[in-house]
């Protein structure tokens, strides 16, 4: 059954959110039927319609103890079983009750015979391996390890988004990117490196082919293209 905490939105689906259902967990007993006779004696007829009247009423309810077990009733008909006995007139009314019960073991007794549960939003998998992604590569003919035709898929988040655009990084003049051109939409985890390709410190000897500057300065000389203000 569907519950309140069932939230089947947009977004739960966007984000693969499974709706989430009410299981009973209830424990299955044998069922019975019970046949009962009973007989009914008063010494007036006054007092035996009175008890017949309350008994009949209750017919079709359940039986037995507030709290305890309990079981629906059935009365199939009343009979006159009056008899004399010694000069005296004995009234009697016979009559049949089928209970519909059931019977569980002793010892479920001390167990909740009903359970509730939830079911689980999400089901993430995952695998324990005893050896590394790395013994598995294959073995050239040459003996060394080909890593060109192993890949490893990027873990995906577990609640991760993915988007209709992708994001994708390129590297311009002079940078290099280690992911180079790879579009990222959100599903899987991308981490870029980025760098130049000579790298630059105000220790380095930087080497350019050529150099187009509006203003140049060096040390406390600047340069234009009409002037010069400094010494040389």
């Amino acid at each position: 059954m569907r519950t309140k905490f069932d939230n089947n939105d947009a977004f739960s689906k966007q984000i693969g959110l499974s709706p989430t259902r009410e299981l009973y967990n209830v424990v299955v007993p044998d069922y019975i039927t019970l046949n009962y006779e009973f007989t009914i004696w008063t010494s007036y007829i006054d007092q035996m319609n009175k008890i017949v009247e309350r008994v009949n009423y209750t017919n079709g309810s359940y039986w037995g103890e507030p709290g305890k077990m309990r079981f629906r009733s059935n009365i199939e008909s009343f009979s006159d079983a009056s008899e004399m006995d010694a000069g005296e007139r004995i009234i009697k009314t016979n009559f049949a009750v089928t209970m519909f019960g059931y019977i569980i073991p002793e010892e479920f007794n001390k167990m909740v015979s009903t359970r509730k549960q939830l079911t689980p939003k999400k089901l993430v998998f995952s695998m324990d391996v005893d050896k590394g992604a790395s013994e598995f590569l294959p073995e050239n003919l040459g003996g060394t390890t080909s890593t060109e035709e192993f890949s490893l898929t990027p873990a995906t988040e577990v609640f991760g988004i993915k988007t209709s655009k992708s994001f994708t990084l390129e590297a311009g003049n002079s940078i290099v990117i280690s992911n180079d051109g790879v579009s990222f939409n959100g599903s899987q985890e991308i981490r870029h490196v980025v760098s130049t390709i000579q790298p630059i410190l105000p220790s380095s000897d930087v080497t350019f082919n050529s150099l187009t500057v509006n203003t140049l300065s060096v040390g406390g000389t600047t340069f234009n293209p009409t002037s010069y203000i400094g010494n040389l």
